[in-house]
Parts: structure tokens; C-alpha cells; sequence
């Protein structure tokens, strides 16, 4: 019956069967760890999507994320904190990023030891955490955790060998009380969270009627704003400026104002904090400048070639990437003499950023542009920094000095005699009486400003003014002799 087997063939066939079903079975567990690496890999990218890398705690990705999940159940009620550390910047600024780094995660521990059952802690950005108690039952027990958090938060923290005494701001929405939005609930509890700070800092605030009515006033403000940019409301004063050294030298600062169709003309302090927030001062201060050379231009051209501007912009803004470059295009397309514009930068210098600012002054500088520093709140701190920096002027408000020295000269004259020694000029804003005026005389500055001297002008009294400045700035002086 086997009398024909090939045992050889056999042989072979076994073999080969037996090497497929191996290839097979290597196959398939190479198929199953694949699968299992790329689930673990699936897993590790989804962790890292939705955790901050710094801190390890959730992100805004989470935050969102689990925020979308809680509003979906009204039955259960939440709080929602927004918590901002007050005095972060100045930390960075003076210890340096990476001490401000380690403050960040030593916070997140301490938020997160403090976290009561059902409490989460998830870091937003910069020094923004946001922080999540579920299963709450009413107002008050959200104070009493939230209380727990302020004791833990108020122990010194150590970083870098030096102590820190950390200070908040926390503002608190419910759900679904205050809202069953997502997004009304979050901007509520950070509206409760700028409250508090610029009413005092270091303490927590619950969202609540008046508060709502204040958002939505500044809904309806910002719309307006909106509409005032696209409809050209925007326009500029002009407020002189009276050389005392110099006779000749007229110079004038381009006031923003507001032309309201309802309320008529309103002055910048009443709207700048809005256009500030809304990102919409970049598009003003180009608005301003082109106006403002516009009308340097135009006058110089009539002959009044002594006339020279000056004109605010912002330094938050002037460091965006693309900002001087949009600056600089306006100086390229304007034509006027070098040396009778002045840009003036209107916030605090950040000593971080010393080289940075310096780079974008230079290139604004190439077109004959002076700069001034204007700096309301002058120190020596800030004066020091100024040496770093292309400055040509230093304006200081005569209502700082008053407030800091009951206006004894003192501080205003060594921020003069500092200046001098920097080749600086040194114009004192702000001027409201007889006595300081006469301060500014006595303590030697080279400019003076404000509406005890001249009010702000529009633009078709300027030239009027321009005819008459020599009697207006011997009317002034004299007045002092």
C-alpha cells in the first residue's frame, strides 16, 4: 500500500508546513504588539494633547473638554474658579523665566493638595490656572473649600533659595446659577477674577448681577468700538508743549479722541482700557500716526517749518512681531523732516526685554524718529534701564511727584540732573496749578504740559495757535518770572 510513498517529499512538505505556520504565528504576534504600540503611542500622544508640560496638570484642551461634559448635566452643581497671580511679571522680570517656571509647578502641587474631594486643577496658561469643584450644593460650601485653598496658597513658597509670599486674584462662577453656557459661565468667572483685582488683589469674588450688567456694558462698548473704527470716528487733538529753552521749538502731542455720535467728543481715557483689551489699539495707533505725520506734513509745508509732534503708541504693541514693520511702512510712505516726529512709548519698560525693545527702536530710529519715554510712574529702577535704550526724552507727570513728595523737588530733580547726565530732555506733564509749573521752572526741565498751560486744540485752531504761540509762551513764562 506505501509501497510508493516518497518519504523524501514527505519530508519536505512537513518542513515547508511547518515553516508557514510559524511565518504565521510570528506574524501574528508581531501584528498584536504592533497593535498594542500603537494604542500605548495613541495613549501617550492623547495624555500629551491634553496635559500642560510644565505643570503636568490638565490644559486648556481638558479644561474645555471636561467644561463641555459638567453643563451637560444640570442636576449637578459646580464652581468655577479662574485664579491669576498678582505680581507674576515681577518675578520673571527679576528672577529670571526659570525661577518663574518653578513657582508655576510648586504652585500646581500646593493648588492641587488644597483640591477638596471632586476638585480638579488645570493650568490655562502663563500664571491662569483654573480650577473645577463638582458636586457642590450651595454658595456658601463653595467658600468654605475655597477658603481651604487660600490658606495653602498663602504659605511662603521657596524658589531659589529666596521665599516668596504668592498673592491671587480668583473669581468664581456656578452652574448652572450664574449660567448653563459654557462660555457665559467662563467669562463670568474671569470677569469675577479681574474684579478683584483691580479692586484690591489677594482674595476671591463670586460672579453676581452687577457684574453681569458690567460685562454686558462692555459687550455693547466694544460693538460700538468696533463700528467707531470701521465708520473713521476716530480723530486727534493736538495739546502744545512749551519749550523753555527754546523759543523757536514748537512741539505738540497728538491726543486720540473718540467722535461719539451721540455723546460728542470723548477723550482716549475713557475707552483706551477697551481697545487695549480688544487688540484694536494696534489698528489706532496707526490711525494716529498717519493722521498725526499727516498733519506735521502739512503745516511744515505752510511754513511753520518749528513745528514738530508727538505721538503715543504702545509698547505691549510694539514688541508683536509684525507691529514695526506695520510702523515702519507708514514711516516709509509719509515724507517729513527727520527730527520732528517723537514716538513716545507709554508703558513700563520690562528689563527683560531691554534688547529686544532696543532692536525695534533702532529700526524706528533709522527714519529720524526721537523717542520718549513715557513713563507716568518714573523710578530709578525704570531710569537705569533707560540707559540701554535710544531715548532722546523723559516725560513725567507732575502728579506722580506730588503724590511721592508733597512736590519738594526732590525726586523730580534728580530724575532731571539723572537725565541731564544721559543727554536727555525731561518734559513734566500733567500740569494743573501755579506751583507746579514753578517747580518745573525751578527743578530745570525742558518742556512743559498740560491743560493749567493749554488745552488740548483741534485741528482748526492749530494753526490760529501756531501765529500765536510766541505771546502764549511768553504769557506762560512771565507768569513765573
Amino acid at each position: 500500500m506505501f509501497e510508493n510513498f516518497d518519504v523524501e517529499l514527505f519530508k519536505e512538505i512537513y518542513i515547508q508546513t511547518i515553516a508557514v505556520l510559524s511565518l504565521i504565528c510570528l506574524g501574528m504576534v508581531i501584528y498584536r504588539y504592533s497593535i498594542l504600540y500603537k494604542l500605548k503611542e495613541s495613549k501617550v500622544m492623547k495624555e500629551a494633547a491634553f496635559t500642560d508640560a510644565l505643570t503636568r496638570k490638565g490644559n486648556r484642551h481638558k479644561f474645555n473638554m471636561e467644561m463641555s461634559k459638567l453643563v451637560q448635566d444640570e442636576s449637578k452643581k459646580f464652581a468655577l474658579c479662574f485664579l491669576d497671580l498678582d505680581g507674576f511679571k515681577h518675578i520673571n522680570d527679576n528672577m529670571g523665566h526659570d525661577a518663574g517656571d518653578e513657582l508655576l509647578i510648586k504652585l500646581s502641587e500646593v493648588l492641587s493638595n488644597a483640591m477638596p474631594e471632586g476638585g480638579e486643577v488645570f493650568r490655562l496658561g502663563g500664571d491662569e490656572f483654573a480650577i473645577v469643584l463638582r458636586n457642590i450644593n450651595s454658595k456658601e460650601e463653595v467658600e468654605e473649600k475655597i477658603k481651604k485653598v487660600n490658606e495653602e496658597v498663602g504659605h511662603t513658597i521657596i524658589v531659589r533659595d529666596t521665599p516668596i509670599k504668592l498673592e491671587y486674584s480668583l473669581g468664581i462662577s456656578i452652574f448652572p446659577e450664574d449660567s448653563k453656557d459654557r462660555v457665559e459661565l467662563t467669562s463670568f468667572a474671569d470677569a469675577a477674577m479681574y474684579h478683584i483685582k483691580e479692586t484690591g488683589k489677594n482674595g476671591y469674588y463670586f460672579h453676581n448681577e452687577a457684574l453681569k450688567s458690567r460685562l454686558e456694558n462692555k459687550s455693547k462698548m466694544e460693538d460700538e468700538l468696533k463700528k467707531a473704527y470701521e465708520y473713521g470716528e476716530f480723530d486727534i487733538d493736538f495739546q502744545p508743549r512749551i519749550s523753555i529753552k527754546d523759543e523757536s521749538e514748537i512741539w505738540m502731542e497728538a491726543l486720540l479722541y473718540w467722535n461719539h455720535q451721540n455723546l460728542g467728543k470723548l477723550r482716549a481715557q475713557y475707552f483706551l482700557d477697551y481697545i487695549e483689551s480688544m487688540g484694536l489699539i494696534i489698528n489706532i495707533d496707526e490711525v494716529v500716526l498717519s493722521k498725526g505725520i499727516d498733519r506735521l506734513v502739512e503745516l511744515r509745508t505752510k511754513g511753520y517749518t518749528n513745528m514738530n509732534m508727538a505721538i503715543n503708541l504702545s509698547l505691549r504693541h510694539l514688541m508683536r512681531g509684525d507691529f514695526v514693520d506695520r510702523i515702519c511702512s507708514i514711516l516709509e510712505k509719509k515724507s517729513f523732516d527727520p527730527g520732528s516726529l517723537m514716538i513716545e512709548i507709554t508703558d513700563d519698560i520690562e528689563q527683560s526685554k531691554v534688547e529686544d525693545y532696543k532692536l525695534k527702536m533702532d529700526r524706528i530710529k533709522q527714519y529720524g524718529v526721537k523717542i520718549s519715554a513715557n513713563n507716568l510712574d518714573t523710578n530709578y529702577e525704570s531710569l537705569s534701564l533707560f540707559k540701554k535704550l535710544p531715548i532722546d526724552e523723559i516725560k513725567v507727570s507732575a502728579e506722580y511727584v506730588e503724590r511721592n513728595t508733597i512736590f519738594n523737588k526732590s525726586v523730580l530733580k534728580d530724575i532731571v540732573e539723572f537725565s541731564k547726565d544721559l543727554y536727555y530732555q525731561v518734559v513734566l506733564t500733567r500740569i494743573e496749578n501755579d506751583r507746579e509749573l514753578k517747580r518745573a521752572i525751578e527743578c530745570d526741565v525742558d518742556k512743559i504740559q498740560g491743560n493749567y498751560i493749554c488745552d488740548p486744540i483741534d485741528g482748526e485752531q492749530l494753526e490760529e495757535f501756531l501765529k500765536e504761540y510766541p505771546k502764549i509762551r511768553k504769557r506762560v513764562l512771565g507768569e513765573i518770572e
